[in-house]
């Protein structure tokens, strides 16, 4: 038994909370399983189990927890929905950060729930029954869909960053106060959603058409105004038919909106050596340039926010993976060099750092003194987020490093970008760079994910053509080792929409 519960069940404590490293050790001593004497603990009212890689799956049965209110299983690796329809006590649930897929579950007894936390999943399907569930958050899925059948009872609703492309007209949640559909891929808004009496509305970073409605939110005007606007010009349930039908002709007719990725054969005059000095420090690199781009003001921000949002999803908060982005003309060479040397000897100009140089090992300092001050800041147990990542070069002596031929250090991952390559509105040739130390799917993945943002990005500014131009990385005896985009990149793009054009 473990020591925690024994003490729990000695001293009838209300409340177990085993987080991090101490729930990991715990499962691991008892291969990957919970202590099935936990669920015999009926007097609880709190369980946290939280922040472990190892807890994969609940091996007892969380209904015997019959007093239950808490139910914290945040930041784990859970991928099935634990079995809680007999949990009638229960007010609080968080599965947060786990790596849940689909959600179908029915909570009509538990008329106590109040608050269900799914964000940071997998989610793109969702069913939830239930007649009491006040405050909801779904963000950082994978919804394409706006969820049916939503309780009536919510009050805060959170659907940002997922890939939902409109709101119903029979939204029905009439007592909705706090809504949140940012960073989605919304075209329009219904006039029915003026009807709610919120206090908050956010959806910022959609592909609204409605350009006024656009702006208006942009630039945080009044929630007064953009209601006022959406019971104007919001899009009418009959509209939406009209509208999806007339678009459904287009395409089947005439394919309007037919888009187009134009590959270039790789420029013989540049290249990226790949030293073998990496191999084992980070050894997956794959680069691209994207030509012909035009930023604007908003389509930078989006972009750059999307960066983010691949780094704490897809790359697993740079664990995995990390992304550096360089105007190419900012780049004073045709060689650059991929390598990796003595944390030292690098210099490198971080991004948003001024004017000064650094050596790797110092930005490595500057970057954990940060994160020990957000910590204490905080009052967290060990570093998380933004920082996380650092845990990866803890007793490194030999960094990664992208330069120049002139020694002009452009990345150091997963680190920083350099300031000499920053990308800016005036940005028209990108250079995009994903490096890995764990394999080469993940930079393949990812930098599709981010060609696929630059399209978008590319047609709503009328533009429907987007040119990429391979980059060849070659070994220190000249041997190439990768080209991208390949022949078999980019494949799962195309469609009757869009069309990959290869050299």
């Amino acid at each position: 038994m473990w020591e925690i519960v024994k003490l729990a069940k000695s001293e009838n404590k209300r409340e177990i909370s085993i987080n991090g490293q101490q729930l990991t050790e715990l499962l691991e001593e008892n291969n990957g399983n919970i202590d099935v004497n936990l669920f015999k603990l009926n007097q609880l009212n709190l369980l946290r189990l939280s922040n472990s890689p190892v807890l994969c799956e609940i091996n007892g049965k969380l209904n015997d927890l019959s007093q239950l209110q808490s139910l914290l299983l945040f930041g784990n690796k859970l991928k099935v929905f634990p079995e809680i329809d007999q949990l009638l006590n229960l007010k609080n649930l968080d599965l947060s950060k786990n790596c849940l897929t689909s959600v179908d579950v029915d909570f009509t007894s538990l008329t106590q729930l109040t608050t269900v936390n799914l964000s940071d999943n997998e989610i793109s399907a969702f069913n939830m029954k239930s007649s009491s569930i006040h405050i909801l958050n779904l963000s950082v899925n994978k919804l394409e869909k706006f969820p049916e059948n939503l309780p009536t009872s919510l009050t805060e609703l959170n659907l940002s960053k997922n890939e939902i492309t409109d709101i119903p007209e029979d939204i029905k949640l009439t007592n909705l106060k706090f809504f949140d559909a940012s960073e989605n891929k919304i075209t329009a808004v219904p006039k029915s959603l003026a009807a709610i009496k919120m206090k908050t509305l956010n959806l910022k970073q959609n592909s609204l058409k409605d350009r006024k409605l656009f702006k208006l939110i942009d630039q945080n005007q009044s929630l007064k105004a953009i209601m006022d606007h959406i019971q104007k010009l919001g899009i009418s349930s009959e509209e939406s038919a009209k509208s999806n039908q007339k678009s459904k002709q287009n395409k089947s007719e005439s394919n309007p909106e037919q888009r187009e990725i134009v590959i270039k054969k790789y420029d013989e005059d540049f290249k990226i050596e790949y030293d073998q000095s990496v191999k084992d420090v980070r050894g997956f690199i794959l680069c691209c340039l994207v030509r012909n781009l035009q930023f604007n003001a908003s389509t930078l921000k989006d972009f750059l926010q999307f960066q983010t949002k691949l780094h704490d999803t897809t790359c697993k908060k740079r664990e995995l993976a990390t992304i550096a982005t360089h105007d190419f003309k900012l780049i004073p060479s045709k060689h650059l060099k991929y390598a990796a040397k003595c944390k030292d000897e690098i210099k490198i100009q971080p991004l948003n750092r001024g004017e000064k140089l650094y050596s790797g090992s110092e930005y490595f300092e500057a970057l954990k003194n940060e994160a020990e001050a957000f910590r204490k800041e905080k009052k967290r147990s060990q570093v998380t987020g933004v920082y996380k990542f650092l845990q990866l070069l803890e007793d490194k002596t030999d960094f990664a490093f992208l330069e120049t031929d002139s020694h002009i250090c452009l990345s150091l991952p997963p680190l920083t970008n350099s300031e000499n390559s920053k990308m800016s509105v005036n940005t028209t040739q990108l250079l995009i760079e994903v490096t890995s130390h764990h394999n080469a799917a993940i930079c393949s993945k990812i930098m599709q994910e981010l060609i696929t943002k630059l399209n978008e990005l590319n047609h709503a500014i009328g533009n429907n053509t987007l040119e990429l131009q391979q980059v060849r990385i070659v070994g220190n005896d000249g041997i190439l080792k990768t080209l991208y985009p390949s022949k078999i990149d980019l494949k799962d793009l195309e469609s009757d929409l869009l069309k990959i054009i290869r050299p």
